[in-house]
C-alpha cells in the first residue's frame, strides 16, 4: 500500500503513476484466520507489519516505503511524500492457536486458542508550501498485541509416599496467562536535501503493558483413607508492568530510476519512570498435613514499583532493485544484545508474610529479562504483470529475542514462556482499479517446528523433593503454523487541481 508518490515497473525503470492523485489510506483490513497451531508472539521484535503491502513483501520496506508508515520504517522516506494527507488503517480479527506436545508432562499437551482484535494505525502528513523541502508527520499505532493462555489439569494414581499403602491420588494443575500490548505515538520530520535523497527523524512515546500470571498447584490424597489429604503445594507468580519509554529513529533514503536504498537507526529506549509503574506477587506454599513441621508458607506482594524494560539499539538496512520488469526488496534488521537485567524487583517495603526465617532467594525477588543479538531478514519480490497488476511474494524471519533457557537454568523468575522463532511466507497481488484505487489481496503463512524443547511444567512425574512437581525434561515438541488472508484497499481522491480540470472539461461539453 504505497502512498503518495507510487511507482510501478515499466521498461525496467521506476516511473510515477500517470495521475498524481492525492492518497488517503482510509481502510486497510488485515485478517488472519484459519490458523492451525500458531504461536503467541511475546518476545519478538517483528510482531506485526504495518499495512497490507508491507505484510506481503515480508516487511522489506526500509528503502521502498512511500506511505505514512515511513514514520516507523524509515523517517527518511517521508521526504518523498509530496502532499498532505490523513490515513486510517484498521485491522480486524487475528485468530491464533498454539500446540506444545508434552508441554505439561509426558502425553500432557498444552493448547491455546485466541481471537484478537488488532488495533488501528492513524497517521497524517503535513506539507507547508513555504517549507517545501520539509515534511512533517504524526502517527499512533500498535506493534504488539498478544494474548496467550495455557492450562492443564492432570489427575492420576501415582506412588509418591512409601509410608502409605498403594499409589496415591495425584491432582496437578497448571495455568498461564499472558497479555502484552505495545502502543507507539510519535511525530517526525524529514528534509529532502535534493531530489534523490532525504533525511528524517521521528520520536515516539512507547507504552508497553505486560500482565502475566503463572499458577501451579498439586494435591496428593490417600485413596485408602477416604481421600485423606496427604500433601499440597501452591506456586503463584504475578507480574504487571506499565512501562513508558522514549525511542528516536533516524533515517536516510535515496532513490534513482534503478534502485532505492534506505538505512534506519533506532536508539535504545529512554525510560520515563515518572509515568511507569509495576506490581509483583509471589506465593509459595507446601503442606504435608501429617507432619506439621514440613509446612512452609511465603507470600510477598508489592505495588507502585518502578520497572525498566529495555529496548536495544537497532540498525536497519534496506534496498529495492529493478530487473527484468520486476523489483526485489531486501531488508536486514540488526538488534544489539542487552544481557541479563532486572525488569522489576521487590524492595524492603514489600508486604512479606512467611513462617520461614529464610529470606526469599535473590533470583526470585526480581523479574528477569535479557536480549540476545539477533538479525531479522525480509525479502519481497514484485512482478509487474501489466500496468494495473503486480504479483507479490515475500518472506521474513521473526526471531525470539529472549534467551529463556539461560535464565531458566539459573532458576530466575521469567515472566513469559515463548521460546520459538517464526518464519513467514506470503503471496498476493496489488491491483490498480479504473478509479486509480489500490486493492491488495494475499495469503500469509507463519510456521516453525521444533523438537526436544524444555517442558513448560511437568505434571506427569511428580517428585516430593521438588515440591510435588516433576523436573522438566527436553521432550516437548512445538508445532507452529498460521495461515492467513490479507486484504487491503486504498481510496484515492483527486486533488483540487484535478477537480478543477475535470469541472472545466465538463463545462465544455455542456
Amino acid at each position: 500500500m504505497y502512498g503518495l508518490k507510487r511507482y510501478t515497473i515499466h521498461f525496467l525503470r521506476f516511473r510515477p503513476l500517470q495521475n498524481g492523485t492525492k492518497n488517503y489510506a482510509l481502510a486497510v483490513l488485515v485478517l488472519l484466520f484459519v490458523g492451525v497451531n500458531a504461536s503467541g508472539q511475546e518476545d519478538h521484535y517483528w510482531n506485526q507489519h504495518i499495512g497490507a503491502k508491507s505484510a506481503l513483501v515480508g516487511g522489506a520496506v526500509t528503502a521502498s516505503v512511500r506511505d505514512n508508515s515511513a514514520i516507523y520504517y524509515n523517517p527518511g522516506a517521508l521526504g518523498f511524500l509530496d502532499r498532505s494527507n490523513f490515513s486510517v488503517t484498521a485491522s480486524m480479527y487475528n485468530y491464533r492457536n498454539s500446540f506444545i506436545e508434552n508441554g505439561a508432562g509426558k502425553h500432557l499437551n498444552l493448547f491455546n486458542e485466541t481471537v484478537e482484535v488488532v488495533p488501528q494505525f492513524i497517521s497524517g502528513v503535513i506539507k507547508i508550501p513555504k517549507l517545501e523541502k520539509y515534511t512533517f508527520t504524526f502517527a499512533a499505532f500498535n506493534t504488539v498485541n498478544n494474548n496467550t493462555r495455557f492450562a492443564y489439569r492432570n489427575k492420576m494414581s501415582y506412588e509418591l509416599y512409601q509410608q502409605y499403602e498403594g499409589p496415591e491420588k495425584y491432582l496437578g494443575k497448571f495455568e498461564y496467562n499472558s497479555k502484552i500490548r505495545e502502543d507507539w505515538t510519535g511525530i517526525g520530520v524529514a528534509f529532502k536535501s535534493w531530489e534523490k535523497a532525504s533525511f528524517g527523524i521521528s520520536s515516539f512515546v512507547v507504552i508497553r503493558t505486560l500482565n502475566t500470571s503463572h499458577s501451579t498447584a498439586a494435591n496428593v490424597f490417600d485413596t485408602n483413607n477416604h481421600l485423606h489429604q496427604i500433601a499440597s503445594a501452591t506456586y503463584q507468580r504475578d507480574v504487571y508492568v506499565f512501562m513508558v519509554s522514549n525511542l528516536i529513529k533516524l533515517g536516510y533514503n535515496y532513490e534513482n530510476e534503478w534502485f532505492r536504498l534506505g538505512v534506519t537507526a533506532t536508539t535504545p529506549g529512554i525510560p520515563l519512570p515518572l509515568f511507569s509503574s509495576a506490581r509483583l506477587g509471589w506465593k509459595h506454599e507446601i503442606n504435608e498435613f501429617d507432619y506439621e513441621e514440613n509446612t512452609s508458607f511465603t507470600d510477598i506482594y508489592e505495588e507502585k514499583l518502578k520497572p525498566h524494560y529495555k529496548y536495544p539499539l537497532n540498525i536497519d538496512f534496506g534496498g529495492q532493485f529493478v530487473f527484468f520488469n520486476s523489483t526485489i526488496s531486501l531488508r536486514y534488521s540488526w538488534y544489539a544484545p542487552l544481557g541479563d537485567y532486572q525488569l522489576v524487583s521487590f524492595t524492603d517495603k514489600a508486604d512479606y508474610l512467611s513462617n520461614s526465617s529464610l529470606p526469599i532467594k535473590a533470583h526470585n525477588a526480581a523479574v528477569w529479562y535479557n536480549g540476545r543479538t539477533i538479525g531479522n531478514i525480509g525479502i519481497g519480490l514484485e512482478k509487474a504483470y501489466n500496468d494495473k497488476l503486480n504479483l507479490i511474494v515475500g518472506f521474513n524471519t521473526n526471531k525470539n529475542a529472549v534467551d529463556k533457557y539461560k535464565l531458566i537454568e539459573e532458576d530466575r523468575w521469567v515472566p513469559t514462556i515463548s521460546y520459538w522463532n517464526l518464519y513467514n511466507l506470503s503471496v498476493g497481488m496489488e491491483w490498480q482499479t479504473r478509479q486509480q484505487d489500490n486493492l491488495v489481496l494475499g495469503f500469509s503463512v507463519a510456521f516453525n517446528q521444533r523438537k526436544n524443547d524444555l517442558q513448560v511444567v511437568n505434571l506427569s512425574d511428580p517428585v516430593v523433593a521438588n515440591g510435588l512437581l516433576g523436573y522438566p525434561t527436553h521432550t516437548a515438541n512445538t508445532q507452529i503454523l498460521n495461515i492467513g488472508f490479507v486484504f487491503g484497499y486504498t481510496f484515492n481522491f483527486k486533488t483540487k487541481v484535478e477537480r478543477d480540470l475535470l469541472d472545466e472539461t465538463r463545462k465544455k461539453f455542456q
